[in-house]
């Protein structure tokens, strides 16, 4: 006699075999992924110390070689990439980071209180492999300087608007801040007409020790011949082919602007506004509004390629594999205290 079996037992190993096998293929899955997951985290990680590493190779060789350092394009043609490597063998990485220190036109919007200080010379390397220069004593020597030295002429530009269709240079004040207009009844802070912006240019020679040249004005500071720039003035130009008359500090030998500026080395400009950004006056509609404005735009233009910043830009790029990470990071430049807290009144 034949008994034909039911299947059941096999049915129910088969089961029990699917069962385990999806268990198995579950726990490899959750194991495959939390080991991705890791590695990401770790590939992450890596990405974003070496992007880093590149910040702070950037900050050191800005430091050690001073302003106007420019590591992103050949100083002389302006078009070849210069930028430069790091190279992590550990982590298969290679770090790309560049440092940008000047420009032209310089753009920028002024606050309340704030010193600008733009120098016309600059460190002119383009390596840093290159040691900054040491002299006898073993201190830094700001002589190689004069390699980047500004022999052409500026001219800087304080706007009470700014509107689309300009010349170049309001232009692209407008493409940085878009429009920009004077509040009706604006008046800085005081109802009378009052020195508004103080500034003065410094120069360094080889021979002898800095020179600071600072605006003079007679009797009423913002009278009609007055050299100096005052509220009532807007929109403010200030050249160096000006036939302004001032001082030299020290000493307080008279001269006039545009001949100190032809006669020496290494100049420094240096401006801040005297007075609030605020108005007392308020508007015509609104007499109590205590209108205050963020900034006022300006501009600095040269006959010439580029000139320091009053601000410069690192950048630092790094590529694991499919991990790509870019760091660009804007840094204030220090200033020092110059002259142009002085006025000369006669």
């Amino acid at each position: 006699m034949k008994l034909k079996n039911s299947g059941i037992t096999l049915l129910i190993s088969l089961g029990i075999s699917f069962l385990s096998l999806s268990i198995a293929m579950a726990v490899l899955s959750s194991i495959r992924q939390a080991t991705e997951q890791n590695t990401s985290i770790e590939r992450s990680n890596q990405v974003f110390y070496a992007a880093e590493s590149g910040l702070e190779a950037a900050f050191f060789h800005h430091n050690a070689r001073g302003r106007g350092v420019h590591f992103v394009e050949d100083p002389e043609s302006q078009e070849v990439d210069a930028s430069q490597k790091i190279s992590l063998p550990s982590n298969s990485a290679e770090v790309e980071w560049k440092i940008l220190g000047r420009t032209s036109p310089i753009v920028g919007m002024l606050k309340e209180g704030q010193s600008i200080e733009i120098p016309f010379f600059w460190d002119n390397s383009a390596n840093p492999t290159d040691s900054p220069p040491r002299n006898e004593g073993g201190n830094f020597d700001p002589s190689h300087l004069n390699a980047g030295k500004f022999v052409g002429s500026f001219a800087l530009q304080l706007y009470n608007q700014v509107e689309d269709g300009g010349g170049d240079m309001e232009q692209a004040v407008f493409d940085a801040y878009g429009p920009f207009e004077f509040p009706i009844g604006f008046d800085f802070g005081s109802t009378d007409t009052e020195v508004f912006l103080g500034w003065s240019l410094e120069r360094i020679s080889a021979d002898s020790d800095p020179e600071t040249f600072v605006p003079r004005a007679e009797g009423d500071p913002c009278s009609i011949d007055s050299e100096l720039l005052c509220e009532d003035e807007f929109p403010l130009t200030l050249s160096s082919n000006d036939p302004l008359d001032g001082n030299i500090l020290p000493g307080n030998e008279e001269a006039v602007l545009d001949s100190f500026w032809g006669d020496g080395e290494k100049y420094v400009l240096t401006f801040r506004p005297f007075l609030p950004f605020s108005s007392t006056e308020g508007t015509p509609d609104n007499p109590d509004d205590d209108t205050h404005i963020a900034g006022i735009p300006f501009s600095i233009d040269t006959d010439e390629t580029f000139i320091p910043k009053n601000f410069y830009t690192v950048t630092s790029a790094v590529n694991i594999g499919e991990y790509q990470k870019t760091i660009s990071v804007e840094v204030p430049e220090t200033i020092s205290v110059g002259a142009f807290d002085y006025v000369i009144f006669e």
